[in-house]
């Protein structure tokens, strides 16, 4: 059985062209070792779906006065590189979502959205105000 790993490890490499010594054959799974780890989706193409939580600041805190409905709009700016878009939030589960309120909605923005494990964070804006935060989900 190890002699398969070896094998295809070898064909795998002669077949990718791999002419230097020192360069090292494609990882092959063996029959036994654990899955790969679940690695998050970081990068998102326009009008794809994002999960996200997103939270809305109560009107006291200079968030909005009204609940946010259907084709609710805003703009979107991501911590990991600034990008700002405008993003549609389906709320699918979400009756009405009142300021104050978190859930667990989804994003679908105009622009191509890529975040970094270290910075999932963006801002809500309406109007140029700061109206909510949110973070991407796994």
């Amino acid at each position: 059985m190890w002699y398969r790993a070896i094998l295809l490890a070898f064909l795998g490499c002669a077949l990718a062209g791999c002419t230097q010594p020192d360069a090292t054959p494609p990882a092959v799974p063996v029959a036994g070792s654990p899955p790969p780890a679940h690695v998050p989706r970081l990068s998102f193409a326009p009008k794809t779906r994002i999960p996200v939580r997103l939270a809305l600041k109560r009107s006291d805190d200079g968030g909005r006065m009204s609940p946010i409905g259907g084709g609710f709009r805003p703009t979107m700016v991501f911590a990991a590189r600034g990008t700002r878009t405008i993003c549609g939030v389906d709320r699918r589960t979400v009756g009405e979502f009142r300021p104050g309120d978190s859930h667990e909605v989804g994003l679908r923005c105009a622009d191509a959205v890529a975040v970094s494990a270290d910075a999932l964070g963006f801002s809500v804006l309406e109007d140029g105000r700061e109206i909510g935060t949110g973070v991407v989900l796994p």
